[in-house]
């Protein structure tokens, strides 16, 4: 009698272990789907041509995504090298200032206009008004200077619009 209850116990032992190995694999499976979906994870085709999941797959689809992430971010490099290039050859300093050359005229509307790149490249725009007529004269500017004569207003604005 004594070894029958030695064979049931070691038998309630055995089932009991079962079970618990049995739930055990069904709590790890079902922490598994939950890992999955929320990295947003989708199953993929393993090289066997079955379907590969858990960690595997997370390590498949992120390579995947950097990748991806590599290429797009020397794609925005190149473009913004492209953009820096436009940039510096765009008007980014402009000066404005409106006079009155001739003492015979009413009003301030004579103007002097200078648009710069960042070297200090560009155009003075003067507009002299009187009575009679308006002259518009251009001037080059190179490295913020100029080969042409300047009257005092247009001397002004090129030493605002440089910031000197």
């Amino acid at each position: 009698m004594d070894s029958a209850m030695t064979i049931y116990f070691l038998s309630g032992i055995v089932g009991a272990l079962v079970i618990v190995v049995g739930v055990l694999a069904f709590v790890l499976a079902r922490m598994r789907r939950r890992v999955d979906a929320l990295a947003g994870f989708s199953p993929i085709q393993a090289e066997e041509g079955g379907v590969e999941t858990g960690v595997r797959g997370m390590e498949h689809n992120l390579v995947g995504r950097v990748a991806r992430l590599e290429a797009w971010a020397g794609d925005a490099n190149g473009q913004l090298e492209i953009l820096h290039g436009v940039a510096e050859a765009s008007i980014q300093k402009v000066g404005f200032r409106r006079f009155n050359p001739f003492e015979d005229t009413g009003g301030d509307n004579s103007f002097v206009l200078a648009l710069l790149d960042r070297q200090h490249n560009g155009v003075l725009i003067s507009s002299l008004y009187n009575r009679d007529s308006v002259r518009v004269y251009g001037k080059r500017v190179e490295r913020g200077r100029t080969p042409y004569p300047l009257i005092d207003e247009e001397r002004a604005v090129l030493k605002e619009t440089i910031g000197e």
